[in-house]
């Protein structure tokens, strides 16, 4: 495979843009008409896709998200929740260790998806574990 990643469908373009890059580090590498391809600046290879939901290509699927979790590995969890608590983002669960020690948070997007935002070598280790 190539490449996979998120495509996001929302009526908050630029609010949705804009989360993606001020707080995870994705920038756009492509802005068209109601869409944009964010590429992650540490990591060219993590990418989310947004759509409008009026562009062309989605205009019919008119559904929101739901039953999606996004996680973004961090290098100092323990930094970003301090930085996301307090912008004033919406906290769905505090930070903390799960039962698989690995230490993460969760928060809403714009468009109320849930982003797991946790700790890079511990979900780097668990992956190798699988």
């Amino acid at each position: 495979m190539a490449q996979f990643y998120p495509t996001l469908v929302t009526d908050k373009l630029v609010s949705t843009v804009n989360f993606y890059e001020d707080y995870f580090g994705f920038v756009p590498a492509v802005e068209q008409d109601g869409y944009a391809l964010l590429q992650n600046v540490n990591d060219p290879h993590n990418k989310i896709a947004v759509f409008d939901k009026t562009h062309r290509c989605v205009a019919d699927f008119n559904q929101a998200v739901q039953g999606v979790i996004l996680s973004i590995a961090v290098d100092d969890v323990d930094q970003a929740y301090d930085t996301l608590y307090m912008e004033g983002l919406e906290v769905y669960k505090e930070l903390g260790t799960d039962v698989h020690g690995t230490r993460h948070f969760v928060v809403y997007d714009p468009n109320r998806i849930l982003v797991n935002v946790l700790q890079a070598e511990k979900a780097e280790m668990r992956l190798a574990a699988e």
